[in-house]
């Protein structure tokens, strides 16, 4: 069946990923960040390791493939690197009508080369080229104009309710947002997970303090025993007298 490849699995190359997933449409994702890979599959995400600036990684992986490549969305993390990928497809594929290329450009010189690549370019900050490449893309593959716009209002509503989540540090926005781990870098993602770790070891002990109390009939602070239908706080001298009256 069709599928899209993104190259790139940033904050861009994701966003675009989530609109893809909205309309059902398949994606396969590169990214040269080893990290980002392992947690994107262990989401279950289609994101593979490789340099997609090297013509012959993409048409060894192409031929593996079975499913029939329809577009490409290119959002990687330097000016070189883009311009490189997009000339790698363009000696695959001579013409825009061969295969419709889809670029983040970093500023209006970049977008001009991309165009001369044959490449629709667009020059934005990542959140909306995010949301204007993924138009772009779905208003190629026949999508309705009105189905577009509406997409990409949730995904820009969605996008920055999670950002501000993020700034302000609301609870649970880890929970909503799964692939937070995969947005930062390598030494800010092992400073995470250092503290999620050291938080699980702390509850797992936290944990076992409160079953040898409890085993000890003693209640820890703050909890509470239900004794013969009445509820008695504090300690176990509470507990005692309660039993013996």
């Amino acid at each position: 069946s069709d599928y899209i490849l993104l190259l790139g699995f940033g904050r861009v190359g994701q966003a675009v990923a989530e609109m893809l997933t909205a309309k059902l449409v398949r994606y396969k994702a590169f990214d040269l960040d080893p990290y980002r890979v392992q947690e994107a599959r262990e989401l279950g995400l289609p994101v593979f390791f490789g340099d997609a600036t090297r013509p012959e990684v993409l048409q060894s992986f192409m031929k593996e493939e079975n499913s029939n490549l329809v577009s490409v969305v290119i959002s990687l993390d330097t000016e070189r690197e883009t311009t490189k990928a997009t000339r790698a497809l363009r000696r695959i594929y001579p013409t825009a009508k061969d295969m419709p290329i889809f670029v983040r450009a970093v500023d209006e010189r970049h977008r001009r080369k991309l165009l001369s690549c044959e490449a629709t370019a667009l020059e934005t900050g990542p959140q909306e080229s995010a949301l204007l490449l993924g138009g772009a893309l779905l208003s190629n593959m026949g999508f309705a104009p009105e189905e577009i716009v509406s997409l990409i209002d949730d995904t820009r509503s969605s996008m920055y309710s999670t950002r501000m989540k993020d700034v302000f540090g609301h609870e649970g926005s880890e929970e909503r947002n799964p692939l937070k781990m995969l947005y930062l870098t390598p030494a800010k993602r092992a400073a995470e997970k250092a503290k999620a770790q050291a938080k699980a070891e702390q509850e797992v002990l936290e944990s076992a303090k409160v079953g040898a109390l409890i085993n000890l009939g003693a209640p820890p602070d703050g909890f509470t025993w239900a004794v013969e239908g009445e509820v008695v706080d504090g300690g176990p001298s509470d507990v005692s007298s309660s039993v013996g009256t």
